[in-house]
């Protein structure tokens, strides 16, 4: 199975075809890969190569479906490389006049994006070329120069199987044939409204999300923590908040900007205060009775 961030579309399939959702949620991935063994996503397989790509022609930042196919369908991308696959479909199937005089259709004037049938289509593609550009990448160049079978694909994108991508969560994925990766997502940030100004989440909201998608939770009447997306996300911002006139943006620290993280350091360093003031006190004592 090959889907673009089909978490959710997993447990809508497995709630409407298979049977109710297990109260497990361990119990619910065994199910589902048993029901479902090879899985790859297409957002995780992006996501994990973007660095690999980057400073080549093969570069993308976006990752969504619709840009992913974009990056994946452009010239420079595929000219560079040997062979790479290509999807034919049936000229009654195409809406472009123009594009009807070939049976290779890589653009984005064929269809609606969001259409199941369209979005399938993407998909496929970019799964394909995604495959082919890991493949080329590891193979020999002159093992590389003939074209390579579905068999080399899955030998050199195994480390993609049943990795499923999430979204705000302390988890960047799941493995549904393995233990979960260890919580190590830390793309969160700290504003603050300058001059002791309130801080209001809508607002903050809606000028963060043209960077990407954002959840606001407030810690105070001024301050918030942010959580975003992705590093890129995270990036974008902080170099945007420079020099806001209104608001304060840095990378979340938890010593820095926890409440609880201050709470617990400043009953610290009371404690510490009074045991020191007890003990000085203490010794006075001692210094004047002898």
């Amino acid at each position: 199975m090959v889907g673009h961030n089909l978490y959710l579309d997993l447990m809508l399939i497995y709630d409407k075809f298979i049977d109710y959702l297990p109260k497990s949620y361990q119990e619910y991935k065994e199910r589902l890969h048993s029901c479902f063994p090879h899985i790859y996503d297409t957002k995780y397989m992006a996501l994990q190569l973007r660095k690999e790509f980057d400073d080549t022609v093969h570069s993308y930042d976006a990752t969504s479906l619709s840009e992913l196919h974009v990056a994946m369908a452009d010239p420079k991308c595929t000219t560079a490389l040997l062979f790479p696959p290509t999807v034919a479909m049936a000229v009654s199937h195409i809406k472009d006049d123009e594009c009807r005089q070939s049976n290779e259709i890589e653009t984005d004037t064929l269809g609606n994006i969001h259409e199941a049938g369209y979005d399938s289509y993407m998909c496929g593609l970019v799964f394909l070329r995604l495959a082919h550009l890991v493949t080329i990448n590891k193979l020999e160049p002159a093992l590389s120069a003939h074209p390579i079978s579905f068999y080399d694909y899955e030998h050199h994108i195994a480390p993609f199987k049943n990795h499923v991508n999430l979204i705000r969560a302390t988890l960047h994925n799941i493995c549904l044939d393995g233990a979960d990766p260890e919580h190590n997502r830390t793309d969160r940030l700290f504003i603050k409204a300058k001059k002791s100004a309130l801080l209001r989440s809508e607002e903050v909201s809606f000028l963060l999300s043209s960077y990407g998608a954002v959840d606001i939770s407030k810690i105070s009447q001024n301050k918030a923590v942010v959580i975003v997306s992705n590093q890129i996300c995270a990036r974008r911002i902080l170099e945007a908040f420079q020099s806001h006139d209104k608001y304060a943006v840095v990378r979340y620290n938890p010593w820095r900007h926890s409440i609880l993280a201050n709470r617990i350091l400043w009953t610290g360093a009371i404690l510490s205060a009074g045991i020191c003031t007890l003990a000085l006190i203490r010794n006075v004592k001692k210094q004047l009775l002898s």
